[in-house]
């Protein structure tokens, strides 16, 4: 049974919604990684890609299964709408502490013990806005051996960041030019798919 097509399908960049931008998507709609036309009609994704993905969704079950529900809550969702935009930033953040101002905390699931990367700092600090949180741990579970024959299951801190509101209207105006590009594009699709119907 060959379940490679099924993996590559599960995993793929899916079509983007036209107003509603993940926050996992944001730095690379900001920095020119995904463009107009990559979000709008979606990408296909490479075999270790998925094999990646899929490993990470086994490990961020496992790390939520073993943490504490009375101190955090897990995968937390917000939406939130600019003010002066007509578009949504939308998220789900790994666990915020259920305390009042609270942190937030990111797993990360590489194989190699990982430095925080700037996409992993972006969505942290685009977390802390959004939920109103000053602070968002970035952490890796990883198996550490501190005494000889005696594994622990640890999340190491490999980054924190911390709220940033004019940086974060930075943010929000560059995602605002995104989106008025896609809007563009989106009615040049359909004009063009309009001309292309039989009469």
């Amino acid at each position: 049974m060959d379940l490679t097509q099924r993996l590559l399908d599960l995993y793929a960049c899916k079509k983007g919604q036209v107003g509603r931008y993940p926050v996992s998507s944001i730095w690379a709609i900001c920095n020119g990684y995904k463009s107009v036309e990559d979000y709008f009609f979606g990408e296909p994704i490479e075999f270790d890609a998925a094999i990646r993905m899929s490993n990470g969704v086994w490990k961020h079950a496992q790390i939520q299964e073993l943490s504490d529900t009375k101190i955090f809550e897990i995968e937390k969702k917000i939406a939130w709408m600019p003010e002066t935009a007509d578009f949504e930033i939308v998220g789900k953040c790994d666990f915020i502490d259920k305390a009042e101002n609270g942190l937030i905390y990111e797993i990360k699931t590489s194989e190699k013990l990982l430095t925080m990367k700037p996409w992993h700092e972006w969505q942290g600090k685009i977390y802390c806005s959004l939920f109103k949180r000053e602070k968002c741990f970035i952490l890796q579970p990883l198996i550490d051996y501190p005494i000889k024959e005696r594994e622990r299951l640890v999340l190491k801190t490999i980054g924190v960041t911390e709220r940033d509101e004019i940086w974060f209207k930075s943010v929000v105006k560059k995602l605002t030019s995104f989106h008025k590009k896609l809007l563009e594009f989106e009615e040049k699709y359909k004009k063009e798919l309009q001309c292309k119907l039989p009469i």
